[in-house]
């Protein structure tokens, strides 16, 4: 990451509140709001939740807002990221490989998700954004993972319905030496190549009722006179080709998950016994296939642990998988609101914004992200139609347009 000093800049962004702005009588949403500073002049206002500002002049009542008032309400023409956007402090637009300039805002990179942090300043505020989450959701949940290591740091931590769950979309596995139970056979794959002579083995009620009635019927095997002996064989032949059945499709099943968490392998067949050694004689979870539905509740459950990505990535790397890779495409902004006399100054120490340089991913690629536009409060003093005020137009010699007309 590297700090911005862009020249079409300069070295701070500063924006004065004029007497000619006007915003809607009557709304005073700065009665919920946090009042960080004033003087003979101007108070200023902030909302702990959203970052909105309002300035209020202490003479004449007339209020500025950073943001319109009840935009996820009133605002009906635009959609999706248009309308969030309503609700943003700053766009920056940034250069991206693909050459498409992709345009993000504070709102939906750092408001929704908490990402910003206000600090006290001298005679106003200061409030640091990081646009971008680091993780997405889904990376909290572990797709591979030592049975101890789940137990520990999240069945431990979650309720017993979210557990069943767990054990009901995840598959509990490990390698042991062969036992008398008939060997897998997956049909194109060199299962020698693949488990070296290993058992693959199971744990769940289904493959522990067939391995229950397997051994019952060795039992009886073993006891039976020799007319009941081939009735008993045919019985454990058939119990075997059940429970073998089982365990290949869920052997497809980690097959599947290893290839598509590893860039190297071209196709499932490539799958080796080096990336199932880490299972011998250590049972772990692998994530089954899990609907986008069902795998929304397990990563609320997740969330509500200390369980984090990092650990989820170092699990990947323990069984032989790709580490994740993080969201690289990462901004901090901070903005530094003062009252100044009569006047608001909003600045953007641009020494001190920062963005992706020569950011490594994990395939030993290097990334750059550099900034091409910054546009600080542009919906500040905005407000509907039907209320009163005017649109400036910055062309020439300047217009104003009345709402009324």
């Amino acid at each position: 990451m590297r700090k911005q000093g862009l020249f079409l800049f300069g070295l701070l962004f500063t924006v004065f509140v004029i007497t000619t702005v006007c915003n809607a009588a009557g709304d005073t949403r700065e009665a919920s709001m946090q009042l960080v500073t004033e003087n003979e002049y101007l108070a200023l206002y902030i909302d702990l939740d959203t970052a909105e500002i309002a300035v209020v002049d202490q003479v004449s009542g007339e209020r500025w807002y950073s943001n319109p008032s009840n935009w996820k309400d009133l605002e009906t023409q635009a959609r999706g990221t248009a309308k969030d956007q309503l609700g943003a402090q700053v766009l920056i637009t940034y250069d991206r490989p693909d050459r498409r300039n992709r345009e993000v805002n504070n709102y939906n990179e750092s408001i929704v998700h908490g990402l910003f942090e206000m600090i006290s300043i001298e005679d106003g505020v200061r409030v640091e954004y990081s646009l971008g989450r680091k993780w997405k959701d889904e990376d909290y949940l572990p797709i591979f993972i030592e049975q101890k290591r789940m137990e520990s740091l999240i069945f431990e931590n979650i309720s017993a319905s979210d557990q069943r769950n767990f054990t009901n979309r995840y598959h509990l596995v490990y390698l042991q030496e062969p036992t008398e139970l008939a060997p897998l056979q997956l049909q194109g794959i060199n299962m020698d190549a693949l488990l070296n002579g290993y058992e693959f083995v199971v744990v769940d009620d289904r493959a522990n009722n067939y391995t229950a009635q397997l051994d019952n019927l060795r039992q009886e095997l073993s006891a039976a006179v020799e007319a009941d002996k081939e009735d008993i064989l045919s019985s454990i032949t058939r119990i075997e080709s059940q429970l073998n059945s089982y365990k290949s499709q869920i052997l497809w099943d980690l097959l599947d998950l290893i290839y598509g968490n590893r860039a190297d392998l071209e196709t499932m067949n490539d799958v080796r016994f080096k990336h199932l050694e880490q299972l011998i004689n250590t049972p772990s979870y692998f994530m089954g296939r899990v609907p986008v539905f069902a795998r929304t509740a397990l990563i609320e459950a997740v969330l509500g642990t200390d369980y984090t990505p990092e650990q989820a990535s170092e699990d990947r790397v323990a069984n032989n998988l790709d580490p994740l890779q993080p969201n690289i495409e990462t901004f901090f902004i901070p903005i530094e609101y003062r009252l100044v006399g009569n006047s608001l100054v909003v600045r953007l120490p641009m020494d001190e914004l920062i963005y992706p340089l020569n950011v490594i991913d994990n395939q030993g690629s290097s990334h750059t992200y550099p900034l091409h536009t910054v546009t600080l409060l542009p919906y500040f003093g905005a407000a509907y139609k039907d209320q009163e005020g005017y649109i400036f137009m910055p062309d020439g010699s300047g217009a104003l347009i009345d709402f009324s007309t």
